[in-house]
């Protein structure tokens, strides 16, 4: 039986013109993890990194916190990286206030007063988010891999992970939020691309899910735990 913990990336620069960066409260997040797998004297077998900057930041910090002989060298999978949905939403964007009334309220809100911006366009991305994961919003763009294409990479990494086990009981997998609420979906046999999605929302910055795999299956066995972080240090986005 192998045990692996899926790693979700550390804050990364929100609102910022290169989202895909790891802010300075990101990077201490990914060290305090780093000091967590020291203290507990916690070991990995195998390492995987999705391909994101932001995941491999948040790799690297983590690691610099243990003792050189318990690093790992890790393997990059294209399939670990993140869905399209920021581009997907981008694309629509002008659209959005047809589909959804009360948009154009939230966006009003974010014109008279700045400090609502993060948390409008927090819940405009939501609500759009559950339908394009549905696959009620198609969004045909050259710039945006389809949902559904996007889960098969999901599930080929996944499968890819599986068949490089042998043997190995400890493996840890640097990826996003969209990617491991995708993986419990696999594990816990579920479709619906809302629930995904609200799965998504809950998912905190380098939280720890963790999974068993055998012969007898694909199981969830924790979701999200953040036995490293104080209260400050918690964010989702």
């Amino acid at each position: 039986m192998s045990k692996l913990v899926f790693i979700r990336h550390a804050q990364a620069s929100y609102m910022s013109d290169d989202y895909d960066n790891l802010s300075d409260f990101g990077i201490e997040q990914s060290k305090s993890l780093g000091r967590y797998f020291n203290k507990e004297g916690i070991r990995f077998d195998q390492v995987f990194v999705g391909p994101l900057k932001r995941h491999a930041q948040t790799f690297n910090h983590s690691m610099e916190q243990l003792p050189m002989n318990n690093r790992n060298e890790p393997v990059f999978l294209d399939g670990l990286k993140e869905h399209n949905g920021p581009e997907a939403l981008r694309v629509k964007h002008n659209e959005i206030q047809d589909i959804y009334p009360e948009v154009e309220g939230w966006r009003r809100e974010m014109d008279l007063d700045p400090t609502l911006k993060h948390r409008n366009s927090l819940r405009i991305f939501r609500l759009f988010m559950a339908d394009w994961m549905d696959e009620k919003i198609v969004v045909d763009h050259p710039d945006v891999e389809p949902y559904d294409q996007w889960k098969k990479g999901v599930k080929a990494a996944v499968d890819t992970i599986f068949q490089s086990l042998q043997g190995r009981e400890n493996v840890a997998v640097y990826t996003s939020g969209g990617t491991i609420g995708s993986v419990i979906g696999i594990a816990l046999g579920l479709e619906n691309g809302r629930t995904i999605a609200n799965l998504n929302d809950s998912i905190r910055n380098t939280s720890l899910s963790h999974f068993h795999y055998s012969e007898q299956g694909f199981n969830v066995l924790s979701f999200n735990e953040i036995p490293h972080l104080t209260k400050e240090q918690i964010t989702f986005v």
